[in-house]
């Protein structure tokens, strides 16, 4: 019977292991999608589920960080692309706008 108990332990926390990953698994997720930056810091740095081996965890914080630098990246290539596509709009609506008077004697 002790046997049978320790077992059940044991396999009670291989599956809270198991919710623990896709909890944090579910947690980068969601602090990707909302732009979470330093949420997917401290995902990346401290609040890590068990792994198979330290390689495995390893590999799991860098791909963390380069999700990360990779949005930062996205969001300061969008923010440079949206000042262009503003100018580029203005130059526009200038360019449509009537011009003085040598558009009238054309």
């Amino acid at each position: 019977m002790h046997g049978e108990k320790k077992l059940e332990s044991i396999q009670q926390k291989q599956k809270s292991k198991k919710q623990s990953s896709k909890e944090w698994f579910d947690a980068v997720k969601s602090a990707i999608v909302v732009e979470d930056f330093n949420r997917l810091e401290t995902l990346s740095a401290g609040e890590l589920p068990e792994f198979q081996s330290i390689e495995d965890m390893r590999k799991a914080q860098f791909l963390v960080r380069e999700i990360l630098i990779l949005l930062v990246d996205f969001r300061n290539n969008l923010k440079t692309n949206m000042v262009k596509v503003e100018r580029n709009i203005k130059n526009l609506k200038s360019l449509l706008e009537p011009r003085h008077k040598l558009d009238k004697k054309a």
